[in-house]
């Protein structure tokens, strides 16, 4: 069974530049990940997806109060009708 990875935009600011980029098969078939075994290649790109994961998070919820923080958590771990309920409290216009 081929695993699919989600596509990711990564935006990254060097010397004030910003350049972005995506995070799919043709990204990982230019840093030469065709070189590796399919199942290196697999172990490989979840590093990847799990390290951006975790850097992306630490990023968006450093500061965060704990309460912010517990309602992050819920929104990522997909807590049934969390995100509903949050949405009708924090924007009650929003329309699904």
């Amino acid at each position: 069974m081929k695993k699919h990875f989600a596509c990711a935009k990564i935006e990254i600011t060097k010397q004030g530049k910003k350049r972005m980029f995506q995070l799919d098969d043709k990204f990982f078939e230019g840093i030469g990940i065709e070189r590796m075994s399919p199942q290196e290649a697999a172990v490989f790109k979840q590093h990847v997806q799990e390290e951006l994961e975790t850097r992306v998070g630490e990023r968006i919820t450093d500061g965060f109060s704990n309460e912010k923080l517990e309602e992050f958590e819920k929104i990522i771990d997909d807590t049934p009708g969390f995100v509903d309920n949050w949405l009708m409290i924090n924007v009650p216009d929003f329309s699904k």
